[in-house]
């Protein structure tokens, strides 16, 4: 919310008040601003949601919204951007456990909980459902090492209580599962982050080794510690 402020007063930032259904609109209008280098879209209205339930499209989409998200002049040149990210990335800070945080605002479990309650999109005709991770962070942990880490995939609403997910054999999610979870015949706890502050998702999506934890990446990126707390029902850490 805070960022979405930061692009409104920059300019960066459309807000759609008319009803926009869930069903490709939403998604049609995102990507066609994305391809023409427009504004994030704040969705307010949702079509079959009550008020309140929003979506934001396009969050970091331009270099300009790039260069917010860092705390530089939306206008900084893209080498200035570059150069910003990488003196950054030098120093990592590490995180800081708080007690709580907004994401326990509002806690479901059990029978109660039910995805179609969040208006998530389908994006593209043809696509097998509606996908309400995109944008995400993906937390998971080597049980071993105690390593911690944050990536980004794509996860469907396959009915009420399950989401589904393809989590490709290159990546470090699987990796993990594959290594150290599979063997043992145990699950694998994962924590998926929808809406945590922009700079915690651009680290999910960079390519930091094995044993590298993103969130001491993001206090770099951010020059201020990531605030995490645990989450409800593993002992994952969350921004």
């Amino acid at each position: 919310r805070e960022f979405c402020e930061a692009l409104e007063k920059t300019g960066d930032l459309a807000r759609v008040k008319r009803e926009v259904d869930w069903e490709l609109e939403a998604g049609a209008i995102t990507r066609r601003s994305n391809e023409t280098l427009g504004p994030a879209i704040l969705f307010e209205k949702i079509k079959d949601y009550p008020e309140g339930y929003r979506i934001l499209g396009g969050a970091q989409a331009t270099y300009r919204r790039v260069a917010i998200s860092l705390g530089l002049p939306p206008e900084t040149s893209i080498p200035d951007i570059y150069r910003a990210y990488e003196a950054r990335d030098q120093k990592p800070i590490k995180p800081v456990v708080v007690p709580t945080g907004p994401c326990k605002e509002n806690i479901m479990k059990g029978e109660d909980v039910d995805l179609f309650q969040f208006p998530a999109p389908l994006i593209h005709d043809g696509d097998g459902g509606r996908y309400l991770g995109t944008w995400d962070l993906v937390v998971t942990k080597d049980p071993d090492k105690g390593w911690t880490n944050w990536g980004m995939y794509r996860f469907m609403i396959h009915n009420q209580r399950i989401l589904t997910g393809d989590a490709s054999f290159s990546s470090h999610l699987a990796f993990v599962f594959k290594e150290k979870f599979i063997p043992a015949g145990k699950r694998m706890p994962v924590a998926i982050v929808i809406g945590a502050d922009p700079i915690c998702h651009m680290v999910a999506t960079a390519g930091y080794g094995i044993g590298q934890d993103e969130a001491d990446y993001a206090g770099a990126l951010r020059q201020a510690p990531v605030e995490l707390t645990k989450a409800e029902t593993s002992d994952l850490l969350i921004p």
